[in-house]
């Protein structure tokens, strides 16, 4: 217990004063908490996306939570009054939000995300960090660009990720029967393919077997008898399609 104790306290030496960021340093990264009140008394739209919630906790153990006992947190959501902290899987948006960017009655929880967990221009979920080309483009070219990019095209492994991803990137914050009036509008690619087999898909990356996402009602159908990729559709299902139809792309890195 000794040397838990002097651990928080060597961490809480790094902790700025309130008002600035939080900010830990060593010689091998720095990561920093910093206030966005455009975002204070918001709840996410998801609760899965609450990764811990803490109760009679100080805003300092908070942080400290956040950013050395948590590899997958992204944020913070903490209420000075309450004491309570809640540690979130990514950073807050318009779309993954219920409530308008402005303090509530009913939440008075400031807003910390923490700065330096991905690259300038990618979106922290879970440990991993995301890329998103608006651009819509074929399969191969999806594939190049992540590439580029050192990374790799997105690979679905689990609900709680799809429901992210189509939160945060699929569907727009208004207007979303005008904008995808189809079914398969607003898709994007994913790294599965049947290319090696014609049983199932693989992950083009990590050479493993296609789990998530669920088809979409009767897919796969191989119409055409061309339809070797896989595509995410707003519904948050799965659709097989052609490599050379373009969609838009998110490119991951862990």
């Amino acid at each position: 217990m000794q040397g838990f104790a002097s651990l928080v306290c060597i961490l809480q030496l790094y902790i700025l004063h309130v008002g600035r960021p939080y900010q830990l340093t060593s010689m091998y990264k720095e990561t920093i908490l910093g206030r966005d009140s455009l975002f204070d008394g918001s709840t996410p739209k998801n609760t899965q996306y609450i990764l811990t919630n803490m109760e009679e906790t100080t805003r300092s153990s908070c942080v400290i939570f956040c950013l050395i006992y948590s590899s997958e947190c992204a944020s913070i959501l903490y209420d000075e009054e309450l004491r309570s902290c809640r540690l979130l899987l990514t950073h807050l948006s318009l779309n993954l939000t219920n409530v308008p960017t402005h303090n509530t009655p009913n939440d008075q929880s400031q807003y910390w995300a923490r700065l330096k967990v991905c690259e300038d221009g990618w979106y922290p979920f879970a440990s991993h960090c995301y890329f998103f080309y608006e651009t819509k483009v074929t399969f191969d070219e999806a594939l190049i660009f992540c590439r580029e990019k050192e990374s790799y095209l997105l690979e679905l492994q689990s609900s709680l990720e799809i429901s992210w991803i189509v939160d945060s990137f699929l569907l727009p914050v208004s207007g979303v029967d005008e904008q995808c009036p189809e079914f398969y509008s607003c898709s994007m690619w994913t790294g599965a393919t049947d290319f090696n087999t014609t049983t199932k898909f693989i992950w083009t990356h990590s050479d493993t077997d296609m789990v998530f996402p669920e088809w979409g009602s009767g897919q796969p159908n191989n119409a055409g008898g061309d339809q070797h990729c896989i595509s995410l559709m707003r519904d948050s299902k799965a659709n097989d399609v052609s490599c050379v139809l373009r969609y838009q792309v998110i490119c991951e890195r862990e």
